[in-house]
């Protein structure tokens, strides 16, 4: 019995809708916490979320093996991959959430910020090393954001364990 998995439309969009949905229950998960019953029961968004790590995991694997038979594919063009697709948009939540928060929390509430709004937390967000064992929280309302980092950095061990022999030439 042949048990390859090959990627390809249909099932791509058997993934997509499933990522979809997990997410719409991790935002209404998050939007019931802060606005309705501002407790945190356990839910359906961390069962989501734990779903979303499996399919990431899935994806990556086959992405990265699929691509081990190019010799040019080392951990670099891995980096620059994963960089590309996650950075840009982090770069763009930030500054909007500095726009957002800083509009709310100094001109409609009037309220003094939280460390939350330091540039130490900013800083330790851009490189996502938020809400590690430093205990350096998310910039700002981006608490929500803590699984990113953590994404992150099974990226980066994952493509170093994967693909970190070709990038190093012991001799």
């Amino acid at each position: 019995m042949d048990y390859n998995f090959k990627y390809n439309r249909a099932n791509s969009t058997h993934f997509n809708l499933i990522r979809g949905i997990a997410i719409q229950i991790i935002v209404l998960t998050h939007a019931r916490e802060a606005f309705i019953t501002f407790d945190k029961k356990p839910t359906l968004g961390a069962t989501s979320l734990g779903l979303l790590f499996f399919i990431s995991g899935i994806l990556i694997s086959y992405s990265t093996f699929a691509k081990l038979n190019k010799k040019k594919f080392e951990f670099k063009r891995f980096f620059v991959n994963r960089f590309s697709r996650i950075y840009p948009p982090l770069i763009i939540v930030l500054f909007l959430t500095i726009l957002i928060d800083g509009y709310l929390i100094f001109i409609v509430y009037d309220v003094k910020p939280t460390k939350a709004y330091s540039f130490k937390s900013f800083v330790f967000s851009l490189l996502l090393l938020n809400d590690s064992a430093i205990g350096i929280s998310g910039f700002g309302s981006l608490r929500p954001l803590w699984a990113l980092p953590v994404f992150w950095w099974l990226y980066m061990f994952f493509g170093w364990l994967i693909l970190g022999k070709r990038t190093i030439k012991i001799t």
